[in-house]
């Protein structure tokens, strides 16, 4: 079962520029705190702590719904989607020697047209 939100439902899509100090630039790496302040800062939430909650349920529906093998679809900005990477033979690049890699679920993402074509 696929589920299909629209970016719109969650975050203003038209208002998405970050404040200045917080933006992914010269290599900096934003956190979730941090994210959270900038949701608060922008008027999303009425409280710091307020916004670090909601987005914390926001994260944890997102496990939720791949975690039951759903895909989840932002029309426009995203698709995170669950997929089995094979078992395979690999080498321990210190001794050269062959190990067995196990088969494993991992979380792909696909960046949507619209996210692309704001980054460049």
């Amino acid at each position: 079962m696929k589920k299909h939100l629209k970016l719109i439902d969650l975050y203003d899509i038209n208002d998405c520029t970050l404040l200045p100090n917080e933006a992914i630039l010269g290599g900096k790496i934003m956190t979730k705190k941090e994210f959270a302040k900038v949701l608060f800062e922008k008027g999303v939430f009425t409280s710091k702590a307020e916004a670090e909650r909601k987005l914390d349920l926001v994260l944890a529906s997102i496990e939720e719904t791949l975690q039951s093998g759903d895909e989840l679809n932002f029309i426009g900005w995203g698709k995170f989607e669950v997929v089995e990477r094979p078992a395979r033979v690999g080498r321990n690049p210190k001794t050269g020697e062959e190990i067995k890699i196990e088969a494993k679920k991992t979380v792909k993402f696909k960046a949507g047209k619209s996210l692309v074509d704001k980054m460049n």
